[in-house]
């Protein structure tokens, strides 16, 4: 029994070093294979990310690609790209899919499709994992790499604002803590490079800003959804729908006190309407207001008892030192849902803070829409010339107001 008990010491001792190399290698491997899941894991969502910003230009989409990749942990700390410029080789290739053959083709002009490479081993920009044993299993100079392909094809265009300025820059322009956050896209029609800026704490968030131009210096930073700049902008709806003829005047009220609750009756105000106090509710119909137009201030108040609001002629709408509007518009005919008619009017203000709270569309083609100083703003869309946001301003749009079917459309998909 001694010897036999000898006998297995001895070969257990004997394999012992082969039992340990096969642990080690089979650990040194594990440490192959989790390189590789996280290069491919990097390289999907590097491809994903410029595929989704494939409308915008290098600087944009090559940034994104690399911080998709650096977001991913390997075996030596963040996954690298080497990123170079106009397709000239490098780990990000623009170029074209094809659905039928799944393959692709490298070309700078598609631009409908990424590749994108990761790399790691020697020479790469991804050192290769810390092995237990590099010196017995000689895999120092292991080298590997994972490829992923994403596409781009845009959305359906579904815009809740509309700035129609096609000339000009900052024709939508942020600043000062102000934030805009869009339930649709935003369509931006100004061809200026910086047709649209954002400064300081100032943010859009929103499925897609579309802008025929482009954004002034870093104000993609500051929106939270995807960019498409050269974009063409989708068309006003209601350009060619004839607006309300004009009714028989009516008499305005008179308010006694800033308690006050009074109602008026559809009709024409040929002067416009100055409201220093109390509250006028306008009952079911088309109001229209000339001279002046209207303008709401020093807490008094405008209800909106499914009524519509008509700016004639040069007519503005105005609110300011916690003037408000609210309520409901006018259903049905031609102007469904909207509140505020103003084809011609050259401004609508809010502030002060001023606030508009009303569940439909602002329809003022040739207007700029100012809104600074502590305001609020929440309705379903608006169709202006121009945007401009400043000093703790807050806008929120809460409906799909302009839509354009695509068919079988897309943000970015991963193809392989």
């Amino acid at each position: 029994m001694r010897a036999r008990r000898g006998i297995s010491s001895i070969k257990l001792l004997v394999a012992l070093p082969a039992i340990l190399a096969i642990a080690w290698l089979g650990i040194e491997f594990g440490l192959v294979l989790r390189a590789i899941q996280q290069a491919k894991i990097a390289a999907d969502s590097a491809a994903l990310a410029a595929a989704a910003r494939l409308s915008s230009d290098f600087e944009i989409y090559g940034n994104a690609a690399i911080q998709a990749a650096a977001a991913n942990r390997g075996p030596s700390g963040s996954m690298a790209i080497e990123v170079v410029s106009e397709n000239a080789g490098g780990d990000l290739l623009l170029g074209s899919w094809d659905q039928e053959s799944g393959i692709f083709t490298p070309d700078p002009d598609a631009r409908d499709a990424v590749e994108v490479t990761v790399r790691i081993g020697s020479g790469a920009p991804n050192a290769s994992p810390g092995y237990i044993l590099p010196n017995i299993l000689e895999l120092t100079d292991a080298s590997f790499q994972r490829t992923s392909i994403a596409t781009w094809s845009p959305l359906p265009a579904a815009a809740s604002l509309l700035a129609t300025a096609e000339t000009g820059r900052r024709t939508m322009d942020l600043g000062g803590n102000s934030l805009l956050d869009s339930f649709g896209d935003i369509e931006i029609a100004s061809v200026h490079q910086n047709a649209v800026r954002l400064r300081g704490n100032a943010s859009i968030t929103v499925p897609t800003l579309r802008v025929a131009g482009g954004l002034q210096g870093n104000s993609e930073d500051n929106v939270n959804g995807f960019i498409e700049t050269d974009a063409v902008i989708l068309d006003d709806p209601y350009l060619t729908i004839p607006v309300p003829a004009l009714l028989p005047v009516t008499e305005t009220p008179k308010l006694l006190d800033p308690e006050s609750v009074m109602t008026l009756e559809p009709g024409r105000h040929p002067d416009g309407l100055l409201l220093e106090q109390g509250t006028i509710r306008l009952l079911p119909g088309i109001h229209q207001f000339g001279g002046i137009g209207l303008h709401i201030t020093d807490d008094s108040e405008i209800e909106l008892v499914d009524a519509t609001i008509q700016l004639l002629d040069d007519a503005t709408l105005k609110l300011q030192n916690k003037g408000s509007l609210s309520g409901t518009p006018l259903i049905g005919g031609d102007w469904d849902d909207v509140f505020l008619i103003g084809p011609k009017t050259a401004s609508f203000d809010l502030i002060n803070e001023a606030k508009t709270i009303v569940p439909g569309v602002a329809y003022c083609p040739k207007a700029v829409f100012r809104a600074e100083d502590d305001t609020s703003l929440i309705v379903d869309g608006l169709i202006v010339s121009k945007w401009i946001q400043r000093n703790r301003s807050n806008a929120r749009l809460d409906r799909v107001i302009i839509a354009a079917p695509v068919e079988n459309a897309a943000r970015a998909r991963l193809r392989r």
